[in-house]
């Protein structure tokens, strides 16, 4: 069997339950492997993966992101340990529903949940990234135990956990709370610069430790601190002159800078400081109006998804890009971005309004946002389609794979642009289901296109077969 085909008719679409289950039965590893690109599985699949004798089989329907969540819970009861960890999954499955995470929690700090390659804190490691709720659903859970694991995670004074029935839950969550809330001290600080360096000085700061590293000028170092809140008033005085730009973009974030320290930054050498500067709440928009920035600068802006739909207003770009990004945005308002004369604008309205954006806008932001990163745009659900044929001939490759979309696009169009010098645009018409079925059976036997062949819905079911 040629695997590339295999994974072809594994991922294809149209391949009926019957199709899959011929293909777990002679190549059960394989299959269920290249099954793992499917979007969903029909639940015949699953049932027959579920019950397969072959313990990497029964891991990657684990791992399939459309599993069903009942069959992934029993997984959990699996007799191999590399499928139950694998079953206890990630954030982007379905997810599993409280009782089950709870039963889980309390398996494992009981040590019912058998581990062997994987220590029990490892399991505890992986539940943690891997079940959206678990910090949720532990905060509650009657075993104390899992109380008293998220103690750590406790930063209010008002939290529950400090008053819960059990000493060692509260216990747990004092240290979590005075370990948030303490400031830290100069031996803390790792000896190099590490992954170490950034989350000990994103905490509170002893007055000690932001001498050490003004003593030490790793400009690394300073950024962190520069930005910190706890730095004191003189130390983020002296920053503000400091010769890296990016330490002083760094004071620049900062919410407490007073009046005449904007204005510092406001005309400060560097571009990227003015940039940094020019959305801080301390400035009048008339200020906004006359700093020099970059508006080249990343268009996404995640921090600020509940920004000021005020902001939609602004003369700087860069805030109109976050409000852009308000899911409570006006309807008025964002027809009135999605015509912004900023292309990092247009291109948030259409990222966070998938729903309501105007297809022309879709279609607006592809043509322009040349380069990597601009493909979901093409598989968006309000893309246009009609009209696309005439990009047959357009100089950049990625907007010749438009043509594939268009429903109106004759067949002979696509079948010449199998010969496109680009070889992305030819992988983008092997998969078109409107390429002539006879060249979708001829490609089987291409080395480069024969697997896209095999996943093209069209693809006659006795070839799958």
């Amino acid at each position: 069997m040629d695997l590339s085909r295999l994974r072809g008719v594994a991922r294809n679409p149209a391949a009926s339950p019957a199709v899959l289950l011929n293909l777990l039965e002679r190549w059960p590893v394989e299959a269920a492997d290249a099954l793992r690109g499917r979007a969903e599985l029909p639940g015949v699949v699953q049932e027959a993966m579920r019950r397969h004798p072959e313990r990497r089989v029964r891991s990657f329907l684990a791992m399939h992101r459309g599993v069903d969540p009942v069959i992934r819970a029993g997984l959990l009861d699996d007799p191999e340990e590399s499928v139950r960890v694998n079953a206890i999954g990630s954030p982007k499955q379905r997810p599993l529903d409280d009782e089950t995470v709870s039963r889980l929690l309390d398996r494992v700090f009981t040590g019912s949940f058998p581990t062997g390659l994987m220590t029990e804190a490892e399991v505890r490691s992986e539940m943690w990234f891997g079940i959206a709720d678990c910090w949720r659903i532990a905060r509650v859970h009657p075993n104390p135990k899992v109380r008293a694991w998220v103690g750590w995670t406790v930063r209010e004074a008002d939290d529950p956990l400090l008053s819960d029935p059990d000493s060692g839950v509260r216990a747990a969550a004092e240290k979590g709370f005075a370990d948030a809330h303490r400031a830290r001290q100069p031996e803390e600080l790792p000896e190099r610069v590490s992954r170490a360096t950034s989350w000990i000085l994103q905490q509170p700061l002893s007055r000690a430790l932001v001498e050490r590293v003004l003593e030490r000028g790793e400009p690394e170092e300073l950024r962190w601190v520069a930005r910190n809140a706890t730095t004191p008033p003189d130390a983020v005085t002296v920053l503000l002159s400091h010769p890296d730009a990016e330490v002083r973009a760094g004071v620049a974030e900062r919410n407490d800078l007073t009046g005449e320290q904007l204005l510092r930054l406001v005309e400060d050498p560097a571009v990227e400081v003015r940039t940094t500067v020019s959305v801080h709440p301390g400035l009048s928009e008339e200020q906004r109006a006359g700093i020099d920035i970059d508006a080249s600068w990343p268009v996404y802006d995640r921090s600020n998804a509940e920004a000021p739909v005020v902001w939609a207003r602004s003369v700087n770009p860069l805030l109109r890009r976050r409000a852009a990004g308000n899911p409570g945005l006006p309807a008025d308002m964002m027809l009135a971005l999605a015509d912004d004369p900023d292309p990092g604008v247009r291109l948030m309205i259409a990222d966070c309004h998938a729903e309501t954006a105007p297809a022309e806008l879709l279609l607006r932001c592809y043509l322009e946002h040349d380069g990597r990163g601009r493909d979901w745009l093409r598989e968006h659900p309000r893309f246009p389609g009609g009209g696309l044929a005439r990009f047959a001939d357009h100089a950049d490759p990625a907007v010749r794979k438009l043509v594939a979309l268009d429903p109106e696009a004759a067949p002979e169009l696509i079948a010449r642009l199998l010969a496109d010098a680009d070889p992305g645009v030819r992988k983008v018409m092997a998969a078109c289901p409107r390429l002539p079925r006879e060249r979708i059976v001829a490609l089987l036997d291409d080395p480069a296109l024969g697997e896209i062949a095999a996943a093209n819905p069209a693809l006659p079911v006795e070839c799958m077969r």
